[in-house]
């Protein structure tokens, strides 16, 4: 069967790649978060999701559905 990958922002991050730690660090006088890379998307801030042809191509006639409505 044939699928398409398609990259979604990583819900686990919201697409920035990285994620706090729970430390924190003093620098010039002020606290700051330590942050480090994500463990869902390991710092790429994307995920990959597999999509079956029929359901891109259902997808894809449901947008150009919505963007003529508009």
């Amino acid at each position: 069967m044939n699928e398409i990958p398609i990259k979604t922002a990583c819900p686990a991050c919201a697409g920035r790649g990285f994620a706090p730690t729970g430390e924190i660090f003093k620098l010039c006088g002020r606290v700051h978060q330590r942050v480090g890379p994500c463990q869902a998307c390991e710092g790429k801030g994307t995920q990959l999701t597999w999509l079956d042809l029929h359901e891109f191509v259902r997808l894809l006639y449901e947008t150009a559905d919505n963007l003529e409505q508009v």
